[in-house]
């Protein structure tokens, strides 16, 4: 979409018009990444309200591509029903530009943990059975954020497996809470959306 991308560029120089396409676009992204992570599941609305702990009608107002009252706690049930991870960040104009030309089906998509090919490539390492019963609640959350901002980003084989005895070692040596706890746990938009067979 070259055309579009250049008349963004010089649309966006005006700052009321940049921010009100880009929040309009992120409610339809939203809501639409909703949809499509549901049908990838092929779940009913039923189905993901049922695991998100919320009614149907609720699945249903959140897909509506108009809908706008979002929250964090919300989206993070969302999250973990999917089996997902949630991330909020500030971002540039820039790069909305790419999340608006690359707008698609394919690219909304994500793979629940149990087919994510990173955890496939050796098999899950499975903390063992007695370290997980030494999980303890006590400042669960601030040791697993001290834990994993010692581990590198490595790749290949060796380097996975290195990563898993090591956490495997500090779960070991500390008290963490047990996995499944609750602390764990504008213009055109419209015309684009039916353009990437969304709706």
């Amino acid at each position: 979409m070259p055309a579009l991308f250049d008349q963004l560029k010089v649309s966006f120089k005006d700052k009321e018009y940049r921010h009100v396409y880009v929040e309009d676009f992120s409610n339809n992204y939203i809501a639409t990444q909703i949809k499509v992570l549901r049908e990838q599941r092929d779940w009913k609305q039923s189905d993901l309200a049922e695991r998100a702990g919320m009614k149907q009608s609720a699945i249903s107002r959140l897909e509506d591509v108009n809908y706008s009252s979002w929250n964090i706690k919300t989206l993070k049930r969302l999250a973990e029903a999917f089996d997902l991870t949630l991330r909020v960040s500030f971002e540039g104009f820039g790069s909305s530009l790419d999340d608006i030309l690359e707008f698609s089906k394919d690219s909304l998509e994500r793979l629940s943990f149990k087919d994510d090919p990173v955890f496939k490539a050796t098999g899950e390492i499975a903390l063992p059975n007695e370290i997980q019963d030494s999980f303890s609640p006590k400042n669960s959350q601030e040791k697993i954020g001290d834990t994993m901002k010692k581990l590198p980003l490595e790749q290949g084989q060796k380097q996975y497996e290195e990563q898993g005895r090591r956490i495997m070692a500090e779960f070991a040596s500390r008290e963490y809470r047990k996995p499944g706890t609750p602390a764990w746990r504008s213009p055109n938009l419209s015309a684009m959306t039916n353009t990437t067979g969304l709706q």
